[in-house]
């Protein structure tokens, strides 16, 4: 499916985000994860979500005509 490799510990943030965005209560995510504070998972989260945020940014500044040129002219 051409999704990028993670490592383990990536897995285990990916299944915390994934279960929020599903709608699970972000109390029994927390308790899922073994985190003794719902902040924790609640920071992780947000972390995460920037990460995706900032890739998202990168794929679309590498589609635009300048970008596009400047890697013609690497390759």
């Amino acid at each position: 499916m051409g999704l990028p490799p993670i490592k383990l510990h990536g897995g285990r943030h990916t299944a915390a985000t994934l279960r929020l965005k599903a709608g699970t209560d972000l109390r029994i995510v927390s308790a899922q994860m073994g985190h003794n504070r719902t902040g924790i998972t609640r920071d992780l989260d947000q972390q995460v979500r920037r990460a995706v945020l900032d890739q998202a940014t990168e794929a679309v500044i590498r589609l635009t005509p300048e970008q596009r040129k400047r890697g013609e002219a690497a390759g």
